[in-house]
């Protein structure tokens, strides 16, 4: 469960300085009362009401202090926008205030943009003085982003450095932060899951104790966005290790849309790495790839090296279930390009259990033998037998493919490695293995012998995990069967085993893949009308198959094509089309498609002045500023600007349209709207700052808006 343990690398840091007392911070008569309130959330770990308050307060003053204490909760509430955004307005106040950029470090370092947090923390350490609880935090902010990095010694070092830092100013709770942090760095070089409980997750989950893993979750009662991230990925691991496989992707999937709410990138791509790791597993390969490509496009290029040797090792696992052996090759030399970038003694096994995979698939039964081998190993040498018998098991399968004569030896060592990992299902991974392995032969009838005998040993085995492996097993034998064709061995093979469901069910799971793919071609040729019911058409057979996670992904497409042909029409017909999306999209929890319909529902409604359409604006406005949909959001605050109200808020609207639109008409336009009202209401100065704004880069307004200014000048 590599994924598991890197995404959660250095989960005890908090880098946090905050005032100890009142003295600490200035603060006027009148805030205090304020000040104490928000304080005391933070002290009781209402990081919300902590922002909000906090927020309050640095919006009516120019106070550093307040907006680093802003910035502190909004952090700490899991809301890396608002942390981000609170950063920037106190550096604004104070560039040189060390503990706003000693969170700054931690800010960018959870963005991926780990050099820039190396050179933010350097720049507070130099501004530090000698206060060494502040730089304890710096050198522990300093030791993650070199984790990130997969830079171990310097991250041990910044640990002894923060160690030291710590004790001399007598701070035992931060001593014990440390502590914590140098199990999860031992953790991350192989050394075991001691230290933070999601770590000790991880390792269970290595050596195939599930009960172990599930005993190790951190308890529910954590209230900030991270932690129920963090957890919510922990349990995905541990439901996925057990076979719950739609329970793993409806609970990662939910922590996706909470994570990416809060602008969290580590925890968002592991969710999706996890959520493919999910599908690959459960045998629907083709939902894998994407939420793994989203993920390795997050972290390449980042300062998430570790995550991205583990994410492209997964994408070329999912890449050789979906038979495209180019592109396992290049997610092996990359994930191979990227592991010399790192200290990490974990990433050669991970390589070699690769490279044998793709090398099988290739013809090359030796060098794929010698490769798995290699890995097998190394990771018995751990006591991570659960991946030991993973890689036992592409053993079986190439060597059943080839008819080695090595195969009874091979497979008495795979079910051995099942056994040192507690995993009574051996027999069944071991037969499914020989299965594909008979069947990529073209040995259809053996095929089929070895799947049926894996349906029959989950049965006997009972539980979720051989529920949901019984259900492959049976799955794998009505493709085999299909692929026999319409001849007598394979109708009496289907009857003696009692196949003919399954086959008729696969008939039906194709068929609806097979809409969901015109569905998907037409969409990409934007006939969204065409889209729809073939959308809708998969939906349907998905959701009557009981394939969650694909009835999912065709309600979301339908959702998109429904939206994405509801331009055309009256207003009052889009407004109840886009109120009907939005409710879908919550439902699917797809909330760049929620903040999408909102926006393009509250234009309509300004069009039509229906209902209260400032509040509609507003909300629109929150959906999507907190995703970062600029254009949307200029579109929503052209439309602010264009409305009746005050000067000052429309102008600012304006501004803000004119900034996010790029030279868009629109946002021009609500700049000289603002501005023709300034001059009419004999406010000169606001419609000249207009009309400076966008001059020059007006186009064909550029007249009107020269006219205005002029006006406005005469006013003067």
């Amino acid at each position: 469960m590599f994924l598991l343990l890197l995404a959660l690398l250095a989960p005890a840091a908090e880098p946090l300085v905050l005032p100890a007392t009142r003295a600490e911070i200035e603060i006027s008569d009148d805030a205090a009362p304020a000040v104490e309130a928000a304080l005391a959330a933070l002290s009781g770990r209402r990081f919300d009401e902590a922002a909000a308050g906090f927020a309050a307060l640095s919006g009516a003053s120019d106070s550093a202090d307040y907006a680093y204490l802003h910035a502190v909760a909004a952090y700490e509430a899991g809301d890396l926008r608002q942390a981000s955004q609170a950063v920037d307005t106190g550096l604004e106040r104070a560039a040189n205030h060390a503990p706003l950029l000693t969170l700054q470090g931690l800010v960018l370092a959870d963005k991926g943009k780990g050099d820039e947090a190396l050179r933010v923390l350097r720049k507070a350490e130099s501004l530090r003085g000698d206060d060494d609880v502040l730089g304890a935090r710096i050198s522990l902010n300093t030791a993650l982003v070199h984790m990130d990095l997969g830079a171990f010694g310097d991250a041990e070092t910044a640990l002894d450095e923060a160690a030291s830092r710590a004790k001399a100013a007598g701070d035992d709770e931060l001593s014990e932060r440390v502590a914590e942090n140098r199990a999860v760095l031992e953790a991350a070089r192989g050394g075991g899951g001691r230290g933070d409980a999601l770590a000790k997750v991880s390792e269970a989950l290595r050596k195939g104790q599930t009960g172990a893993a599930r005993e190790s979750l951190p308890t529910a009662a954590e209230q900030d966005r991270r932690a129920r991230v963090r957890r919510a990925l922990a349990e995905g691991a541990i439901l996925r290790a057990e076979g719950r496989f739609d329970e793993a992707a409806l609970t990662l999937q939910s922590a996706l849309t909470l994570a990416r709410e809060g602008g969290l990138s580590r925890e968002s791509a592991a969710l999706l790495a996890e959520m493919g790791g999910v599908f690959r597993v459960g045998g629907r390969p083709a939902l894998a790839r994407e939420p793994l490509a989203e993920a390795v496009s997050m972290v390449a290029g980042s300062s998430f090296r570790l995550n991205e040797v583990a994410y492209r090792v997964e994408a070329g696992r999912v890449a050789l279930a979906l038979e495209d052996l180019e592109s396992a090759r290049g997610q092996l030399e990359r994930a191979r390009k990227a592991a010399k970038e790192v200290e990490d003694p974990t990433a050669e096994p991970r390589i070699d259990e690769l490279e044998g995979a793709v090398l099988a698939r290739a013809g090359d039964t030796h060098g794929a033998e010698v490769a798995l081998s290699r890995a097998q190993a190394a990771l018995e040498l751990k006591d991570w037998h659960a991946d030991a018998a993973r890689v036992a098991v592409l053993r079986v399968e190439l060597q059943a493919q080839m008819a080695s004569k090595k195969l009874p030896k091979t497979r008495k060592e795979a079910l051995d490695a099942f056994m040192r990992a507690g995993d009574s299902l051996g027999p069944v991974h071991v037969a499914m293995a020989e299965g594909v392995g008979l069947a990529r032969a073209k040995q259809g009838a053996d095929a089929l012998q070895a799947f049926i005998e894996a349906a029959d040993a989950a049965k006997a085995a009972g539980g979720a995990r051989a529920e949901a492996l019984q259900a492959l097993a049976r799955e794998n034998a009505a493709q085999v069967l299909v692929s026999m064709g319409q001849n007598s061995e394979a109708a009496k093979a289907a009857a003696e085993h009692g196949l003919g469901d399954s086959v008729a069910r696969l008939e039906r799971f194709e068929s609806a893949k097979d809409a969901y793919a015109r569905g998907l071609k037409a969409f990409e040729g934007k006939k969204f009308a065409t889209a729809q019911p073939l959308f809708h058409e998969a939906f349907e057979s998905f959701e009557a198959l009981g394939e969650k996670a694909y009835a999912r992904q065709a309600r979301a497409a339908r959702a998109w094509a429904t939206f994405n042909g509801g331009h055309t029409g009256k207003p009052e017909t889009r407004m109840t089309l886009y109120s009907e999306v939005a409710q879908e999209a919550v439902l699917v929890e797809d909330p760049e498609l929620e903040a999408r319909a909102l926006a393009a529902k509250a234009l309509a409604a300004d069009e039509l002045a229906f209902g209260d359409v400032d509040e509609a604006l507003r909300k629109a406005l929150t959906a999507t500023e907190q995703l970062g949909l600029h254009k949307v959001s200029g579109q929503l605050y052209a439309a602010v600007a264009e409305r009746e109200g005050d000067l000052e808020t429309r102008a600012g609207a304006a501004r803000r349209a004119y900034d996010l639109l790029e030279g868009d008409v629109a946002g021009v336009y609500a700049a000289y709207s603002v501005a023709v009202d300034a001059y009419n209401g004999e406010r000169p100065e606001l419609a000249i700052s207009l009309c400076e704004l966008v001059v020059g880069k007006a186009g064909d307004l550029e007249s009107d808006v020269k006219q205005v200014l002029e006006a406005a000048r005469s006013q003067l």
